[in-house]
Order: structure tokens, then sequence, then C-alpha cells
């Protein structure tokens, strides 16, 4: 019977020093795959329990046995092969269901403890989460309210500087418009302001870091820039003060706070109506995903297959990266890797310069 075939492996890590091994190599059996390797890390650590790793040759990660990497490599076993091993990411588990009435089309998940998400019948809901980390009580909705008078597309959730928290929606009635949460739960919120402009379903939405500008785009294939903040939410309260404004019966209306059990039928009119501060120009297309990287830096990606770098002050397309299918996300995380999140095919991740990186999903 012939003997199972070995390699030296050298194992590396850029964890913690609780957590690395060895250097030195270690003779393990070509036909391991990652369980084994796992398994052969927990033992060296003496982990209980157990931990589940992955792990990278040749910036790949180990999905077939060792052999089938040198294989690939066209390296010999007697090669000295160097493996980094990282955290395993588990699979989520399931916790709890919140149904909606329509299909859910846009969650934001900005607040440590509260949720909104919006669904294909117009209503954006507030959750109440107890905790990250699945312990303690489920999620319950603590308010519903009517946003629009057709299907969500988008959400984006800011805290102004004087701590008050706002929503954005956007949705296929073309409309944009701002909502102040109320301080008491049960209650749905105000409506601040309509952006209004889009001559299509508005699809996607951004809010810069300092929460004072807004971004939104869609199947009209232009890119929107908006006020945001404390400013227009200081404006707002202002006018519904005075009993007008941009609308002022509108105005008092949307100050009337709704019970969240029966959302109404109807998306309500009023607040600030604001007008566009700029339009970006160079999609021609859908543009279908916004990500500020900076305040000054943003990115847009679309259908007509391209991801565009903007600079925020001058609307300046700074740079764009073709690609040859349309773009569903893009996404500019302050630290770590790019974590773009689409139904599409393909992940791409680039250096978007600045010390920037972007990360974008298409159809492969």
């Amino acid at each position: 019977m012939d003997e199972e075939k070995q390699i030296l492996v050298k194992f590396v890590t850029k964890l913690p020093v609780e957590l690395k091994v060895s250097e030195a190599p270690v003779a393990v059996p070509t036909t391991l795959k990652r369980y084994g390797l796992s398994q052969i890390i927990n033992h060296l650590l003496g982990l209980e329990p157990a931990r589940p790793f992955d792990f990278v040759i040749y910036g790949e990660l180990v999905r077939k046995s060792l052999e089938a990497h040198l294989t690939e490599h066209q390296l010999s076993a007697e090669s000295l092969l160097e493996v980094e091993y990282v955290p395993a990411v588990t699979p989520p588990k399931h916790k709890q269901s919140a149904p909606h009435d329509d299909w859910v089309s846009a969650v934001d998940g900005t607040w440590v403890q509260e949720a909104v998400s919006g669904s294909y019948d117009g209503c954006a809901r507030l959750w109440s989460l107890s905790s990250r980390d699945g312990s303690g009580e489920e999620a319950s909705c603590s308010s519903s309210w009517k946003a629009h008078a057709s299907g969500i597309n988008a959400l984006a959730c800011s805290t102004t500087s004087a701590g008050h928290r706002l929503v954005v929606s956007a949705g296929k009635d073309r409309a944009v418009l701002l909502w102040q949460l109320p301080s008491s739960s049960g209650a749905s919120p105000d409506l601040v302001a309509s952006y209004k402009g889009h001559t299509d379903s508005v699809e996607a939405l951004a809010i810069s870091p300092d929460g004072r500008h807004l971004a939104s785009s869609g199947w009209d294939g232009s890119l929107r820039m908006w006020r945001m903040g404390q400013q227009v939410l200081e404006e707002a309260a202002a006018a519904a003060a005075a009993g007008g404004g941009a609308d002022g019966e509108g105005a008092k209306a949307s100050s009337k706070k709704r019970k969240v059990s029966a959302p109404s039928t109807v998306a309500p009119e009023g607040g600030l109506r604001e007008e566009c501060v700029s339009q970006l120009h160079g999609h021609i297309h859908c543009i279908s995903s916004l990500a500020f990287a900076t305040d000054k830096v943003m990115f847009s990606g679309g259908w007509d297959h391209s991801v565009r770098r903007w600079d925020v002050a001058t609307g300046i397309n700074t740079d764009t990266y073709n690609g040859s299918k349309a773009v569903y996300t893009v996404a500019c995380p302050e630290k770590g890797t790019p974590q773009p999140s689409a139904p599409g095919k393909v992940i791409r991740l680039r250096s978007a310069g600045s010390g920037c990186t972007m990360g974008c999903t298409s159809c492969s």
C-alpha cells in the first residue's frame, strides 16, 4: 500500500500573539483540506472549545486539498508551503422573523440598538434591537408609517450634531423624503423635507459622514446632491412654528404623530421643499448604488457598467472604473476589508487612491 504523501507547511497569521503557532515547518498529509488544517491549528493552540479557521495559499482560500493546490501551481511535494490562517466566518444563525406585508426592499442598521426597514407596501418600520450578540429580548417594531405611495427602494439614517435622528427614504414614486424620529415610542416620524426632482424611480441614497450632504440616484440616470442635517431640521422647525413654510397645511399635518399599528394608506405631504443643490453628470443609465468614502469623495455605480469617483465639492467626475456588466453595489468601508453586498455574481475590489479601497458587485 502506498505511503500517504506529506508536505512541509509553515503556518503564519496576522492574528494576536495568543493565536499564533510556531512557524517551524510541520509535516502534514497532502490530502488535508480546510477542516483538517483547522484541526491542526486548534490542536497546536490547545483551544477549547475549538474555533474554525480559514486558510489562504497564494492569495486563495483553501477549498480543495493541499495536493490540488500543489498541482495547480506546479509545485513539488518537497516544497515548503506557506499557509496563512484567519478566523472563519461562521454562517449566521436564524434568530427571529419579522414579517412585512410585502417584499422587504431596504434595510439600514446604522444605529446600534435600532434598525429601519422599508418594503414594497410603501411603509417604513423602526425596529428596536435588544442586542447585537443574539442575547436578550427579540426585536420589536416600535414605529411604522406610510412613507411612500408605492414601494420603498432605499433608506439611509443619520444623527445630527444636536443628536436628532433622521431617516431618508426613497421610492418608486420618484420622491426622496427626510423624516425626524420622535423621542417618544409608538409615534411616527415627522416629515421634515421633500427632495423632488427625479423623473423616475429612485434606487439609491447615501449620506456623507458629516451628515451635511445627501446624494440620490435612480432610473432617470441622474445623480443629485441635496442639503441635509441639522440646518435643514432647524429651518423646517422654524417654518412649522410660523405655521407655513413651503406648505403650511402640509407642515402642520406632518407634525401630527400617528400611532404605529395602523399606518395611513396615503403618503403624507408637507415639510420643506428642498431644491437640488447640484447634479453630477457622467452616467448614461440607471445609477444603482452610492457610497461616500469621505465627506469630500463619493462613488457611484450603475447599469452603464461603470463605477465613478466624484469630488463632492466641485461635482467633478475625477475617475472612472469601467467594467463589462451592470454594477449593483459599491461600498467604501472606513477600515479593513471592503464588504460589498448585492445579488451579483462578481465582487471586484479596487484601490481608489488616497487610502480608500472600493468594492463593487456586478453580474458576471
